[in-house]
């Protein structure tokens, strides 16, 4: 499906990215606001002061396969370059809007995690989200994060799909990949 929608243009494809991501966002939105909203620091969750008894570059070490993966969608702009209008003044500002707008929700989101459960709780959760939304809204809080990561994935397979079918499609150009794989569609004008 995705790949049909990006064959028929990118600026479907383009909204159907903006959709989703506008989805993902605004789920992560609701829950940083529902969790200053419906709970307060009380004496059974205060605010916690942690201390990681790791030195800092061996913790960093440690998680930055996961962070880097959870970022990893600002570098895949760089894949649709040649199709992103005034790339020299654009990409720049794609890169460093986008880069902070992510940060600034996963922050935001862990924040509000910390706030609703203890560290103390959480370390014996398999998943988060889940557990957090139970707390704010009642068992309809998981259903709605299931939800909310199938959307996610989704966005994040049609943004694969997207760019990885430009990269392949230059490959093919530029000789590295088979031949065919370098075609552009008659009509629609895009890797087909």
């Amino acid at each position: 499906v995705f790949t049909i929608i990006n064959v028929l243009g990118v600026r479907g494809s383009a909204a159907v990215a903006v959709v989703l991501t506008s989805l993902k966002a605004a789920v992560l939105a609701a829950i940083i606001i529902l969790a200053y909203t419906l709970t307060a620091s009380t004496p059974e969750n205060p605010p916690e002061k942690v201390f990681i008894p790791t030195p800092l570059w061996a913790a960093i070490v440690a998680v930055m396969s996961s962070v880097l993966w959870t970022y990893d969608g600002w570098s895949d702009v760089g894949a649709i370059a040649g199709e992103v209008k005034n790339p020299q003044r654009n990409l720049p500002r794609i890169y460093l809007i986008g880069t902070l707008v992510v940060t600034a929700l996963y922050v935001a989101i862990n924040a509000a995690y910390i706030h609703v459960i203890p560290l103390s709780q959480m370390r014996a959760l398999d998943t988060v989200a889940p557990d957090v939304m139970s707390r704010l809204v009642g068992p309809i809080g998981a259903t709605i994060v299931a939800i909310a990561v199938i959307v996610s994935a989704i966005g994040s397979t049609h943004g694969s799909v997207l760019t990885g079918a430009r990269v392949t499609f230059q490959q093919a150009r530029d000789g590295l990949l088979f031949a065919p794989l370098g075609r552009v569609h008659p009509r629609f004008q895009t890797p087909a």
